[in-house]
């Protein structure tokens, strides 16, 4: 059934069930990765990328999901999930300038052109950004003064943002610049409240000519680090403070200082009683009344201190 839809589908014009980029230039000895994404009909279908061998009608498969390559400078990766398959070319030479081919099910479905130069007059710094949830990115299109028409950024899968749209499946596209370096213009794209959704091939487009950026959209790891400054217990429990005394300390030094003054009173007046007396008798009554106020004292003293 899968090969009847397939067969059927390619008989029609105009109906693409795989889109991409259409032309992209890159660096001599630079690695280029070009996404394609595929319909829901090339799901059960290899994947392949293929190279216009100049023949009318004619490609030559490079490199298919069956593991097959022709060059160890070639590799191809399938996304199922996001239906998008991307084909690494590596340490690209001026030889591959040329047309190539996205296709599944030893049929091309799409063709893009790729030139090979020292100066590409549309690039940028890598083709893969990374942002959290919530946050936003912003990508940097480098593109040449000579390199004019229309501004835009899309999914892989061919929507765009630009003129008057700037959202794309609920993603705040800003585009700005127009403002020149020595010899390329600038063409920033911020992106905002990026979602986890939004993960995927993206390109930048500057007239004909388009380059592929790939977005990730991670949950934001980070933990805010917070300085925990101890507490008056966490001191008090670490380190010895001086309390305030209780009440019954407070009554026994009274109590003490009471006692004290009351003893000096009692010998003070039993010093002068004795020298005034004078007969013997009394003076051994004053100073045995001395020592018993004395002794009454320190016990009242022991009693309270229990």
């Amino acid at each position: 059934m899968n090969c009847i839809l397939l067969i059927l589908l390619s008989g029609f014009q105009g109906i693409d069930s795989i889109t991409s980029v259409k032309r992209v230039e890159v660096g001599v000895g630079r690695t280029l990765i070009i996404p394609c994404y595929y319909e829901a009909i090339c799901s059960s279908y290899y994947k392949l990328f293929a190279r216009d061998i100049g023949a009318e009608s004619s490609w030559r498969t490079i490199v298919d999901s069956k593991s097959y390559s022709s060059s160890e400078r070639l590799s191809i990766s399938d996304d199922p999930i996001q239906r998008v398959f991307t084909v690494t070319l590596q340490n690209m030479e001026r030889a591959d300038t040329g047309w190539y081919g996205c296709g599944c099910g030893e049929r091309v479905y799409h063709d893009v052109y790729i030139s090979v130069t020292e100066y590409p007059r549309l690039y940028v710094g890598s083709q893969y950004v990374t942002g959290h949830v919530g946050g936003s990115v912003a990508i940097y299109c480098n593109y040449s003064i000579g390199v004019d028409g229309h501004k835009k950024w899309c999914r892989i899968d061919g929507y765009c943002a630009g003129g008057n749209y700037n959202h794309i499946s609920g993603l705040s596209v800003k585009m700005s610049g127009n403002g020149y370096r020595v010899s390329t213009g600038v063409l920033k794209v911020t992106l905002r409240r990026l979602q986890e959704s939004n993960t995927g091939w993206y390109y930048c487009s500057v007239g004909d000519l388009q380059v592929p950026v790939h977005i990730t959209v991670t949950q934001n790891t980070t933990t805010q680090q917070t300085s925990t400054m101890p507490t008056v217990d966490d001191v008090s429990s670490t380190f010895p403070t001086n309390k305030p005394h209780s009440q019954k300390d407070f009554n026994l030094a009274l109590l003490l200082g009471l006692l004290g003054l009351l003893l000096l009173v009692v010998i003070c007046g039993s010093l002068i009683l004795v020298i005034r007396l004078k007969k013997r008798s009394r003076s051994i009554y004053c100073i045995s009344s001395v020592l018993s106020c004395m002794a009454t004292c320190i016990a009242t003293f022991g009693e309270f201190d229990k």
